[in-house]
């Protein structure tokens, strides 16, 4: 049996796998996720190799997972060097990608919790929340926009945006 085609996706710098094993032969090496799914794309590859899961994923839990998803739609595996019985191929492999979505599904509806709770709070405690307000002098870009100034001018003379203008002039006709 002739080895797979695979791509090394170097999560950690420091780990380097060894380039021929009776199971695949490292094609080439990548340090980012779109250079794998564009290889995986172009049929370069069945299997993506990770030195370890657990960085795949512990750096962005979402994209790691999304990236899993896109292998797998593409029909590429995906196997860790430091945990072995970890992988993307055949029905266990299906099993364990899907068990991952549904920790990334998890783990985004807890993050989305705690920042409704966040934000609850801190008007709780009458902290204003977002950007704070430039304040601008509706009354003198009402007069600009009388002495038949653009909205450009006048957004220049008050060094405000013009969608600030346009948002200003808009409040005098409410």
């Amino acid at each position: 049996m002739a080895p797979k085609k695979a791509v090394y996706l170097a999560v950690n710098e420091a780990a380097e796998p060894n380039e021929v094993t009776e199971e695949w032969t490292i094609t080439r090496r990548f340090s980012r996720h779109p250079q794998v799914l564009r290889s995986a794309a172009a049929g370069e590859c069945e299997l993506v190799i990770v030195d370890s899961l657990e960085a795949l994923l512990a750096r962005d839990l979402e994209n790691g997972v999304a990236l899993l998803a896109q292998l797998n739609a593409l029909g590429v595996g995906v196997r860790s060097i430091q945990e072995p019985e970890i992988t993307t191929e055949g029905p266990s492999g299906e099993g364990f990608a899907a068990f991952l979505e549904a920790v990334q599904k998890a783990s985004k509806q807890r993050l989305k919790r705690n920042i409704l709770a966040g934000q609850k709070r801190a008007e709780r405690t009458g902290k204003t929340l977002g950007r704070p307000q430039k304040p601008v002098d509706a009354g003198e870009a009402r007069r600009l926009s009388k002495a038949g100034k653009t909205v450009r001018e006048i957004a220049d003379a008050l060094k405000i945006s013009k969608s600030t203008v346009h948002r200003v002039l808009a409040s005098k006709m409410r």
